[in-house]
């Protein structure tokens, strides 16, 4: 009951920063459940059943392998909230912040055969990553997100563009979680990323899937 618990408040959290008005009864949904009662909503029932999925489970210690387990379980619930919640596990863990993430959460794993603490860890590699994004950028070839490239200016920029499964269907990695057609939030992300250029950019992609914003090269 505690970890059902402890799952609904942080998902309130997480639910609370986007504004979103759910968060309120999630909150008073994790406050019931610390107090010993089991609401019977959908959500809530959903959320245990994630649970109790990873638990028969259990984990490899392989924190990559892991995280993609969870990003399963989640979808798996067919609930909306939870695979928005998967959705947004992938933006977690894009480049340096999710190796920190990996690292911290594999040291752990060693230590203690489980992972104790992971919210500690997880709040951690996303400060490290905060503080570190500030430090001046060193010389040299640079790998980063579109969002951390923003503001910063390289003679040449390579934007690498992925296939990837949205739940239903391989999709390019250009079009954003819930953007639709004629995408005009993924085509601005897009814009950054070319813009960042002083000299030359070049888009690498795969030949499939293929991509509608740039299929065209309508950009």
């Amino acid at each position: 009951m505690n970890d059902l618990a402890t799952a609904l408040d942080l998902l309130a959290t997480a639910k609370r920063a986007s504004g979103l008005a759910a968060a309120k009864q999630w909150k008073v949904w994790a406050l019931a459940v610390q107090a010993g009662k089991l609401p019977k909503a959908k959500f809530v029932q959903a959320v245990l059943g994630v649970m109790d999925a990873l638990r028969a489970q259990g984990f490899s210690g392989d924190p990559a392998r892991d995280w993609t387990r969870v990003k399963i379980a989640l979808r798996a619930a067919s609930d909306e909230h939870l695979t928005e919640a998967a959705k947004n596990l992938d933006y977690l863990v894009a480049f340096n912040r999710g190796k920190r993430i990996s690292g911290g959460l594999g040291a752990v794993w060693t230590r203690d055969g489980q992972y104790t603490g992971a919210r500690q860890v997880l709040d951690l590699a996303l400060a490290q990553d905060q503080i570190l994004g500030g430090v001046d950028d060193p010389p040299g070839v640079q790998v980063m997100t579109v969002h951390k490239s923003k503001g910063k200016q390289f003679d040449g920029v390579i934007v690498v563009r992925e296939g990837r499964h949205d739940g239903e269907q391989m999709v390019s990695s250009f079009v954003w979680w819930g953007d639709e057609p004629p995408y005009h939030r993924s085509r601005k992300i897009l814009r950054v990323a070319i813009t960042r250029a002083k000299a030359h950019t070049l888009l690498v992609g795969p030949v499939w899937p293929g991509c509608p914003i740039i299929g065209q090269h309508n950009l």
